[in-house]
């Protein structure tokens, strides 16, 4: 009884040996091939090269001091390799995102041509020379989108301009650009993540649905899905 039980001991510890050897994936999934990192779980940046699943990586935590260069070398390789770090929210004040690619950001009071107001906005392609979807694989059939604006890229070199905003006051800027960095992009989204409950408040914002527009029961996010579809895809081709 004894040596079987030593036996049975014995087995329980290589197994779990294994799992210890065996990689603990702690990047939460977004959607399908889309990716969030976990500011808990850094040294999962050392292992995206095994990742066959993963196209997109949203970085949207600014918490990303103490990531080493190995971690920053490790991301960096990943995108110019073909994939596509999404940076989103207060991902944009990280020292991370700017050492994929440096850019240049300020911030954007876009105030609603209605209220007169900071809020949301309707885009639609085609109906206004100061709101703009631009032509790109990025933003294939995306053709309307409400987008709540906090950050601007105008002078970001090697970005591709997405979307650009501008209101009646004169405020305009580029809130969603393409970066390339070797094969792949660093995509910039200037789109608001956070409520700021002290100051900057967004009426309409809801930080569960943060690019849509609550119509009666129910939230309509437009096209917002088919733009982080169209980036998959597209980080999927560049990686084939």
């Amino acid at each position: 009884m004894k040596k079987r039980i030593g036996i049975a001991v014995s087995v329980l510890c290589c197994m779990l040996a294994v799992l210890g050897l065996t990689p603990s994936w702690a990047l939460e999934e977004v959607r399908s091939g889309v990716f969030r990192i976990d500011v808990k779980s850094f040294d999962e940046l050392l292992t995206l090269g095994d990742r066959t699943d993963l196209s997109v990586l949203v970085l949207d935590d600014s918490r990303t001091k103490s990531v080493s260069d190995v971690h920053t070398v490790a991301l960096r390789e990943w995108v110019e390799s073909g994939g596509v770090l999404w940076v989103a929210g207060d991902g944009l004040d990280s020292s991370l995102a700017q050492t994929v690619a440096p850019f240049r950001i300020e911030s954007f009071n876009y105030v609603r041509s209605a209220s007169g107001k900071r809020g949301g906005e309707l885009i639609v392609k085609g109906s206004s020379p100061r709101m703009v979807i631009a032509d790109n694989s990025f933003t294939k059939d995306v053709n309307q989108l409400y987008l709540f604006a906090r950050s601007k890229f105008d002078g970001t070199a090697r970005a591709e301009p997405l979307v650009q905003m501008g209101d009646t006051q004169g405020n305009s800027g580029w809130v969603l650009t393409a970066v390339s960095v070797g094969r792949g992009f660093m995509l910039l989204d200037g789109t608001a993540r956070k409520e700021r409950r002290l100051f900057g408040r967004l009426k309409g914002f809801d930080s569960d649905h943060p690019n849509s527009l609550k119509q009666e029961s129910g939230w309509n996010s437009y096209d917002w899905t088919r733009l982080q579809d169209n980036v998959r895809d597209h980080a999927r081709s560049l990686s084939e």
